[in-house]
């Protein structure tokens, strides 16, 4: 559960809304998802996501935790840190 950006070389989920304004990379996690209209419209929203865990692949340059890749379920959630 995070916020998540799909920007251009910024496909990431944020563990709180203060790190996903500030984009603190190393607190966030790379996703591996096409940017499809289907996906778009979780964009900047507070998500459940789920899928496998990646902690060698970083995300774009090397700058995320790890990578969240064969995404299986995407979700808008009400759990998120306000």
């Amino acid at each position: 559960t995070g916020f998540l950006s799909l920007k251009f070389e910024a496909c990431s989920l944020w563990s709180s809304e203060e790190d996903y304004g500030e984009r603190h990379t190393k607190k966030s996690i790379w996703v591996d998802i096409k940017t499809n209209e289907t996906n778009l419209m979780f964009d900047g929203e507070c998500v459940v996501l789920e899928g496998v865990f990646n902690s060698k692949m970083k995300g774009h340059f090397g700058m995320y935790s790890g990578t969240i890749e064969k995404i299986t379920q995407i979700a808008k959630s009400s759990e998120c840190d306000t």
